[in-house]
């Protein structure tokens, strides 16, 4: 069986976990990865609670709470941003 066939058979709920806990955990990592850079690119996060905020306002499109949106020309976020933003 190839995996469109699983998927296919997987229940509806089963599967509605499955990609909730993929979101989830996207969220949490990027906020790891927003709290190691923002130091140095001036972010402003001083918690890993503010990090997952962050990274929901991130990959959601909602706003940034940011003091600078250019993030000081910081080449770390050229990384991050458009990854998590992809995913």
């Amino acid at each position: 069986r190839d995996f469109y066939h699983v998927i296919l058979h997987v229940p509806l709920v089963k599967l509605i976990l499955v990609f909730w806990s993929l979101y989830i955990c996207s969220f949490l990592a990027f906020a790891g990865l927003w709290l190691a850079i923002s130091e140095p690119c001036d972010i402003g996060l001083d918690t890993y609670l503010e990090a997952i905020y962050f990274s929901i306002e991130s990959q959601m499109n909602i706003g940034y709470g940011a003091n600078d949106p250019n993030f000081q020309g910081c080449w770390e976020v050229l990384w991050v941003m458009p990854v998590q933003s992809l995913l």
